[in-house]
């Protein structure tokens, strides 16, 4: 499902439904990593991956206890599916207690309409040692979906959503500060900085405050950020070649597979030799919405990724590193026929609201494999492999 959000003049969006309600992860405390000594102040956890592709991390929240929420790069507020909250003594009731929010494509392929309203309020939100007394959190009282055949019973799936998005993205009114961004401002955490170091077969770690290089192999390519936004320059592989130049790269791991243009996901589509299929939805009105999807051979992956720093960026003498989606991530959705469904899907929305006509909405697959790693001071994104991608330890 991809959560919409306008972030200056791009879209992101995350993704919050999943499907295999059993999933659950152990808090990790490991305190040889999470802890005060030398001042050193950072937080290193476990977080895991559901069957509907979307990754999850415990934090307590009032004093609900540990509860599973996605973590999203695509957003920036904490949600509270109905039910769960329970307040602590710290509870605060915010500015304006009334929260609202409209998300689009909220099924794996990009379909459907969600709206969500709730009750803004104040309260400790943690993870690991790590705390915010005061932090914004909205307590979902009502929901509908639009446009899917199945819609969902839930709000969201586990128990909410955490944003890690950007520091302008907030549906609060006014506008908080997400949770990462309160841990800078409080000083909590030795580095304004948090990386996703998530592996090929569903477990994985979030760094917050510090760079793990041990997690890293190889060079960490910086890349800085348009807007000071999670958006980025790169060009687009196929089979290790450049296919195309200088396209905008919208890093959201809470969505759950990857949207690039249209026009040029089909092209991709073709040379691959793969059966594609389109669906238009206005749902929202305006331009309609053109969702391409397609199959292929699920022992059969394409080497498609993206390269970093873009070939107009490069410095004399520097060279691009090319970080391809990993093979072992795209027969996510495998059918009797021996095919597979794409994690590749093309989409005209983003160019229909943002004027971008280059941008990619790059999600968890490509995650996979790769630490990623936000630096909110630089202003920068960096690329690197894990050292071991399958389990991102």
């Amino acid at each position: 499902m991809a959560r919409l959000f306008l972030f200056l003049s791009f879209v992101l969006f995350s993704l919050a439904h999943g499907a295999d309600k059993s999933f659950n992860i152990a808090a990790r405390r490991d305190y040889a990593h999470s802890h005060h000594l030398r001042k050193r102040q950072y937080a290193i956890e476990a977080t895991g991956l559901d069957r509907a592709l979307y990754w999850f991390g415990n934090f307590s929240v009032g004093d609900s206890g540990p509860l599973s929420l996605l973590i999203d790069t695509g957003s920036s507020d904490i949600l509270i599916d109905p039910g769960l909250y329970k307040p602590s003594k710290n509870e605060l009731p915010y500015v304006n207690t009334k929260f609202a929010i409209e998300y689009e494509g909220v099924n794996k392929a990009g379909y459907g309409f969600e709206n969500i309203n709730g009750t803004a309020l104040l309260d400790t939100v943690s993870i690991g040692n790590l705390s915010v007394k005061h932090q914004a959190i909205a307590n979902i009282t009502s929901f509908q979906f639009f446009d899917l055949r199945k819609p969902p019973t839930v709000a969201l799936e586990r128990n909410g959503i955490i944003g890690f998005g950007p520091k302008d993205g907030s549906q609060f009114m006014p506008p908080a500060d997400p949770f990462f961004f309160s841990l800078c401002a409080e000083k909590a955490i030795d580095e304004c900085r948090f990386g996703l170091a998530f592996g090929t077969n569903g477990t994985g770690q979030i760094v917050i405050g510090k760079l793990d290089t041990t997690l890293i192999d190889g060079d960490v390519v910086p890349v800085s950020e348009v807007d000071q936004q999670y958006v980025t320059v790169g060009d687009v592989t196929l089979d290790n070649k450049i296919i195309s130049k200088n396209q905008t790269i919208i890093m959201d791991v809470g969505t759950n597979n990857i949207q690039g243009p249209l026009d040029l996901t089909r092209s991709i589509f073709e040379s691959l030799g793969w059966s594609s299929k389109l669906r238009v939805s206005d749902q929202l009105g305006g331009k309609p919405d053109r969702v391409l999807t397609a199959s292929f051979p699920c022992g059969k992956p394409p080497t498609l990724g993206f390269s970093f720093p873009t070939e107009s960026q490069l410095k004399p003498g520097q060279k691009a590193t090319i970080f391809n989606i990993s093979p072992d991530v795209w027969d996510s959705a495998k059918h009797k026929s021996g095919n597979c469904t794409s994690i590749l899907g093309g989409t005209n929305f983003l160019s229909n609201v943002t004027a971008h006509t280059t941008a990619w909405l790059v999600g968890q697959p490509f995650f996979a494999g790769h630490y990623i790693d936000f630096d909110a001071t630089s202003h920068t994104i960096s690329y690197a492999n894990l050292k071991n991608p399958a389990t991102g330890t």
